[in-house]
């Protein structure tokens, strides 16, 4: 039973995955926080909890985030100085380097290599994500609004890389 459940859930996200690519036009497909938080809404985190390491072991993510820790960690930064309206320092902005290629096994750790619970990072990190669409939302200033996406659309394809693994976890579990 608990194995049809878990099909039946798969082939929901699968259904809504397909109404989402055909009820998007090219423009919409443009890397945002919206489009990030409409695959968060897809991803069912509850089949997260059968995330295994051989499952990660086998999901490419390509990022210059170190690891789950660290991802986080400039999230909750990034979006506290955008709510506080402030400009970004150097050690703020997104790492720049030619990033990490990893399993997402290997990604989903702490700064101590502990590994992280998937589906708990996974809750985190979207909740995250809901907050900074939130904040950058609700700047007033038109030029610090472009000030702050600028400065996010050099994360958004190490976000959406590591969103992208998780989601396929949970379709492929």
């Amino acid at each position: 039973m608990a194995g049809l459940l878990k099909q039946l859930r798969q082939w929901i996200m699968h259904k809504r995955l397909n109404y989402l690519e055909s009820n998007k036009g090219e423009s919409e497909w443009k890397r945002s926080t919206a489009l990030l938080r409409e695959i968060f809404i897809l991803t069912d985190t509850g089949l997260l909890k059968h995330y295994s390491p051989s499952i990660g072991s086998s999901i490419p993510v390509a990022t210059a985030f170190q690891n789950a820790e660290h991802l986080i960690a400039w999230l909750e930064t990034f979006t506290r100085l955008v709510k506080e309206g402030d400009y970004l320092d150097k050690a703020d902005l997104f790492p720049i380097g030619d990033g990490y290629m990893r399993s997402l096994h290997l990604f989903l750790v702490d700064n101590n290599d502990a590994s992280v619970d998937a589906q708990q990072f996974c809750i985190a990190f979207r909740k995250l994500i809901d907050d900074l669409h939130s904040a950058i939302s609700e700047v007033h200033d038109p030029l610090m609004g472009t000030y702050y996406t600028r400065k996010l659309n050099s994360a958004l394809a190490d976000l959406f890389a590591v969103q992208e693994g998780l989601l396929y976890v949970a379709l492929n579990v």
